[in-house]
C-alpha cells in the first residue's frame, strides 16, 4: 500500500519531541502495547461525526425535539464506545524484532517483525509501517502470532537504523485512530550500491608486475603487495611502485592457478564511495561465477577463496569501511 502521513506530522522532527518520546517509549527488542505507549485521537471521519452530533443536539434544543435529543445522545454513546474498542484493539499487542534482510544502498530492506496476542485478545485491521514507506496489513484473528516482513528504503551503507515503527488501527468504525511508535532497536547491514564497470581492478595473468596472488618460495609469480620492513631489495617491483607511488614487493604463488585480487589502490582519481560501489559489483560478479578472489583495501586484506560466506564477509567489510563500526 502507499506510504502514510506520520500521526504527529512535522512535530516528529523536533528534538524536544524525540527526547520526550525516547523517555516515554524507550528502545526495546520486545514491546507490549498498553496505556503509556498508545496514542489515540479522532480521525477525520470522527471529527465530522462529532460535528454532526453537535448540530443534531443544537437542533434538538432549539426545536425542543426529544427524538433529536435521543439521536444525539445515541451517536455520542457510539462515539465513546468506538474510542474504547479502537484503543483495546492495540492494547496487549506484543511486538518483537526479528532479523533484517540483505540489501544494497538505495534498495528496499526487509525487517521481520513478529506480532502476538497477550491475554487471548484478537487484534484486527492493523497497519504496520516505517515512516514514509510501504504499509503492511495484519490481523490476529484465530491465531496468536504472525510474522511480518516490513519494508523500508535503505538510504545509506553501513548499519542502517530504520527509526520508529508505526502500528496503527481505526477498527472498528474508523472514528478514532490509535497508534504506537515503537523503537525495536534493530538495524540492518546495508552494502554499498553496486555500480558496474567494464573491467575489474586487477590485471590479467602474464603481466607479472600487476597480477595479484599470494605465496612464497615458488617459481610462479604471484603479484605485488605493500613493502614491509625486512623485505629484500631484489623483491621490489619497481614498475608497480612507480605506478602506485609507493614501494611494492613481488610475491610468488605455490599454485599454478590464477587467483583474483581486487585492489583498492588500482582506482586512481576515484572517490571513496565510487570505489566501494565498483568493488561491490565485482564481488557479486565473481561470487555468481563461483570464482575465488581476494580483496585488499586500506587496513583490511581478505585472502582469496569462494563461497557465500566469503562473499558476505567481503561485503560486510565494504559496508563498514570508514565507519565507527569498522
Amino acid at each position: 500500500m502507499n506510504a502514510k502521513q506520520h500521526p504527529f506530522g512535522r512535530w516528529r522532527d523536533s528534538a524536544r519531541f524525540r527526547s520526550w518520546l525516547n523517555r516515554r517509549v524507550p528502545p526495546q527488542k520486545e514491546i507490549t502495547l498498553y496505556l503509556r505507549n498508545i496514542f489515540i485521537l479522532p480521525s477525520r471521519q470522527g471529527v465530522y461525526f462529532s460535528l454532526l452530533m453537535i448540530v443534531i443536539l443544537i437542533a434538538g434544543i432549539n426545536y425542543q425535539n426529544s427524538l433529536a435529543h435521543a439521536l444525539a445522545f445515541l451517536l455520542m454513546s457510539l462515539f465513546m464506545v468506538s474510542m474504547l474498542h479502537t484503543y483495546r484493539n492495540l492494547s496487549g499487542l506484543v511486538i518483537v524484532a526479528g532479523k533484517a534482510g540483505e540489501a544494497f544502498a538505495g534498495d528496499e530492506v526487509d525487517f521481520t517483525v513478529t506480532l502476538s496476542c497477550a491475554g487471548g485478545r484478537q487484534h484486527e485491521a492493523l497497519t504496520v509501517y516505517w515512516h514514509g514507506h510501504l504499509q503492511t496489513q495484519a490481523d490476529l484473528v484465530d491465531k496468536s502470532e504472525i510474522a511480518l516482513k516490513v519494508r523500508t528504503n535503505a538510504t545509506q551503507r553501513g548499519w542502517f537504523d530504520p527509526g520508529r515503527l508505526t502500528i496503527e488501527t481505526g477498527f472498528p468504525l474508523g472514528l478514532f485512530r490509535a497508534w504506537a511508535l515503537v523503537d525495536l532497536d534493530c538495524k540492518a547491514l546495508v552494502y554499498p550500491r553496486p555500480v558496474a564497470e567494464d573491467s575489474p581492478p586487477l590485471l590479467a595473468a602474464g603481466d607479472s608486475d600487476d597480477f595479484y596472488l599470494r605465496g612464497e618460495h615458488s617459481d610462479d609469480f604471484a603479484g605485488v603487495r605493500n613493502y614491509a620492513p625486512g623485505d629484500l631489495v631484489r623483491a621490489v617491483s619497481w614498475k608497480a611502485s612507480a605506478r602506485l607511488g609507493k614501494l611494492m614487493v613481488k610475491e610468488y604463488a605455490s599454485s599454478s592457478g590464477s587467483l583474483k585480487w581486487l585492489d583498492w589502490q588500482l582506482y586512481e582519481g576515484v572517490d571513496e564511495e565510487t570505489r566501494l560501489s565498483h568493488l561491490t559489483y565485482w564481488v557479486n560478479e565473481f561470487s555468481e561465477q563461483g570464482e575465488s578472489f581476494g580483496i585488499s583495501i586500506p587496513g583490511v586484506e581478505i585472502q582469496p577463496t569462494a563461497g557465500e560466506s566469503h562473499r558476505q564477509e567481503v561485503l560486510r567489510t565494504l559496508a563498514l569501511f570508514g565507519t565507527d563500526a569498522a
